[in-house]
């Protein structure tokens, strides 16, 4: 048979992951360079400086990502949602900027600039940890540490942004609760609360009015950004399909339709399922990967027998077996259909895809 030609590098430049991502820069770029710019007179050389630097800044980030995590630079869905979570952090970020300033115009006696310490740009980083990795949500914090001082045209704010994110990022690394969020959340207040009284006293301010001011605002921040994390998180988790820790504990509940169906229906299964969920947590623990996907993943696996549990010998009350009076293929036929009917009940419960993959390949491919 004839060798296939080895790609040439155009062609391995403009392949269709180079192409989408590299539209995908291009998109991102254009959203948060018109976030970024300043409220004021605007040139166009700051203008293109703006987008010169989030194009260098977001270029740096897709580099990480095909040097440290090819899988992501490989998805186009994970390179999106960290798109989407950079550009909505920033919008979100723009729009309580205005309220805040408008709020604080109108009580007449506080500084607008000390309402910056409120704007919960922290909010990214912690879901970037929560969707993603550790790793992005560092790398997402120090982006966008960047890109506030940039907006609020302040270094300081700069680390500000930076120790709220990563404080959240960190906060959040074995969430195994909603409640975690809100510790979370709680621990960034009091992180913005030290770095807004450590600007303060730089900037000369320390013994004014402003340094409680700035402190009761900078403790907003990390109320804030727990709030808008739980509302975005299940809904980002619908939209692009990811399962967290979080979800994946409300599914080891026992008391889920399917699982209470299984103890009912093949008492037998539901017990081999309990135990190969203790095993394989244990496993998964030593070989360094997801333990609670696992323990839910084996919790689940078998729900398929339920159609027919009297067919699978873990459920069988009499010593001969029904396949005795069987051909071979059709007790072949029928064992294996349990997979397929498990993937059927597992999409009726709107399982999530990593659980569905799994009952479907825990027979093999």
């Amino acid at each position: 048979m004839k060798n296939s030609e080895p790609k040439t590098k155009k062609q391995q430049i403009f392949n269709k992951t180079n192409l989408i991502n590299i539209s995908l820069l291009i998109l991102f770029t254009t959203v948060l360079g018109i976030f970024t710019l300043k409220d004021m007179k605007l040139s166009f050389e700051i203008v293109a400086g703006t987008f010169l630097i989030v194009a260098l800044l977001l270029f740096l980030l897709y580099k990480d990502f095909i040097r440290y995590k090819p899988l992501i630079y490989k998805n186009y869905k994970t390179m999106l949602l960290v798109g989407v979570l950079l550009s909505g952090n920033f919008i979100i970020g723009r729009g309580f900027y205005y309220i805040l300033g408008g709020f604080s115009i109108w009580l007449g006696n506080i500084d607008p600039q000390l309402t910056i310490y409120a704007i919960p740009l922290a909010t990214g980083a912690m879901l970037a940890a929560l969707l993603i990795d550790i790793h992005t949500a560092i790398i997402f914090s120090v982006i966008t540490s960047l890109l506030a001082g940039i907006w609020i045209g302040s270094p300081f704010y700069a680390v500000f942004t930076f120790a709220s994110g990563l404080t959240a990022a960190f906060g959040v690394i074995r969430c195994k609760k909603r409640s975690a969020i809100w510790r979370a959340g709680f621990f960034v207040s009091l992180v913005c609360v030290f770095a807004s009284l450590i600007i303060t006293l730089t900037q000369g301010r320390f013994f004014t009015l402003d340094a409680p001011i700035a402190m009761g605002v900078a403790f907003l921040n990390g109320l804030i950004v727990a709030t808008l994390v739980s509302a975005f998180l299940p809904l980002l988790e619908y939209v692009f399909k990811l399962t967290t820790d979080i979800s994946l504990l409300e599914l080891v509940d026992l008391n889920h339709p399917l699982m209470r169906n299984l103890l009912v229906e093949a008492p037998g299964t539901y017990h081999h399922s309990i135990i190969v969920g203790n095993l394989v947590e244990s496993a998964a623990e030593a070989v360094g990967v997801n333990p609670l996907l696992a323990r839910v993943s084996a919790y689940y696996h078998d729900v398929g027998k339920t159609k027919m549990p009297e067919y699978f010998i873990e459920n069988q009350t009499v010593p001969a077996s029904i396949h005795d009076k069987l051909a071979p293929h059709m007790s072949s036929l029928i064992l294996m259909s349990h997979v397929k009917e498990g993937v059927d009940l597992a999409k009726q419960h709107k399982l999530p895809e990593s659980i569905i993959d799994i009952i479907q390949q825990h027979h093999g491919t």
